[in-house]
């Protein structure tokens, strides 16, 4: 499953977020966000924007 929307990806098993084509990370969400230091879903997709 593909989504843009951030709760739904939070209740997934796994997930891989992709930015321009390029995969940030990807596993599960608490492990991803652990790896970046950072709280929320949104965090991560904020950062990796820049």
């Amino acid at each position: 499953m593909s989504t843009c929307y951030m709760d739904e990806a939070e209740r997934a098993n796994k997930v891989y977020v992709l930015n321009s084509g390029n995969l940030i990370g990807g596993g599960k969400l608490s492990d991803i966000l652990e790896k970046h230091n950072l709280n929320k879903i949104e965090e991560l997709f904020l950062q990796s924007a820049k």
